[in-house]
């Protein structure tokens, strides 16, 4: 599977990635990226970014460095661990997620959400339900 072609496919029809101005950065079997800059919008009432978000990125590096082996799958199970506040007044986050066990029907990854000088934000751990369906190359 050509995943640079992959990865920029993903970024043009993920609308939700749209929607919150998120980016899959870097894609690599079993390993991704997906980076924000916070922005006014991602404020939660506490005026730090809203957990929604932090557990969005996650979830979607977990999605797509789960993907990167050619098979479809889904988020089965997904915690994430707050560890301190994002601003939101243009801090770069990155959720880098890297797969810990690659099944025939799941997947065990982490994630982690890295800061403004690469402060740690947040830690989670997913588990992927592999599919039978393939991911079409470039799509």
């Amino acid at each position: 599977m050509d995943l640079e072609a992959y990865r920029k496919t993903f970024n043009k029809t993920s609308n939700f990635l749209q929607l919150i101005g998120a980016e899959l950065t870097v894609l690599r079997e079993g390993y991704a990226q997906v980076e924000l800059v916070s922005q006014e919008k991602h404020r939660n009432v506490n005026g730090t970014v809203h957990g929604g978000i932090l557990f969005s990125l996650a979830d979607t590096a977990v999605g797509a460095a789960s993907k990167s082996g050619g098979r479809a799958s889904v988020t089965l199970e997904g915690k994430l661990n707050m560890i301190r506040p994002a601003s939101v007044e243009e801090e770069r986050l990155t959720a880098v997620a890297k797969e810990l066990h690659g099944g025939r029907r799941t997947g065990v990854y982490e994630c982690r959400i890295l800061g403004g000088g690469g402060k740690l934000v947040a830690e989670g751990l997913y588990t992927m339900f592999m599919l039978d369906e393939t991911v079409e190359q470039g799509g």
